[in-house]
């Protein structure tokens, strides 16, 4: 089964567990003033729940994941501005925003270097990026393959490890200055600057 249709039949499901943002999205709240931001992978738009005095912006590849995002905005009175798009061809001008998020969607990415270009591509000269990743080194995860599927109730969902050396790599190859960077129980987690 393709990961649109798995996504697209877990949609409803994992929003109603993940209803609250991330203390991540607290912390760049106050680091961050006012602007344009984009949430990649931004499923039922939970960590854009912070950003109310931002220009909010969210893309998921699944329509259902988007159809739970906006009742979760239309419960927050949250306004977001709402694409169906893949991370790796974002549906923006180049420069376009200050700010972009990712929670938790790159492992979840056969190339996740491409989205990491398209992140670079959108966002303005001194534009600042939040990433997070599962952290490849987590136990459970050590005896797996690179890629592997991990079980949602009865749907199989992609992933793809990625280390944290790998994604400094990445970062650093596309042209990201590296601000914060660490490594944390189940994720790892950048803030870079273009």
């Amino acid at each position: 089964m393709s990961q649109k249709k798995v996504w697209g039949r877990i949609a409803e499901s994992w929003s109603n567990f993940r209803q609250r943002p991330q203390k991540e999205a607290e912390w760049l709240v106050k680091l961050w003033s006012p602007g344009k931001i984009l949430d990649v992978g931004c499923g039922n738009c939970r960590n854009l729940l912070p950003f109310s005095k931002f220009k909010c912006y969210g893309v998921d590849f699944s329509e259902d994941m988007l159809k739970q995002a906006k009742l979760y905005v239309t419960k927050h009175n949250l306004k977001v501005n709402l694409k169906v798009a893949n991370a790796a061809n974002l549906p923006f001008d180049n420069n376009f925003f200050d700010y972009v998020v990712s929670f938790a969607v790159l492992h979840h990415l056969k190339n996740p270097e491409l989205a990491i270009k398209e992140i670079y591509r959108v966002l303005e000269k001194n534009g600042e990026a939040y990433i997070t990743s599962w952290n490849k080194l987590q136990l459970k995860f050590l005896f797996k393959r690179k890629e592997t599927h991990i079980k949602w109730g009865k749907e199989n969902r992609y992933h793809n490890f990625i280390s944290f050396l790998e994604m400094r790599r990445m970062l650093k190859r596309t042209g990201f200055v590296i601000l914060k960077s660490r490594m944390f129980g189940k994720n790892i987690e950048f803030l870079v600057k273009k």
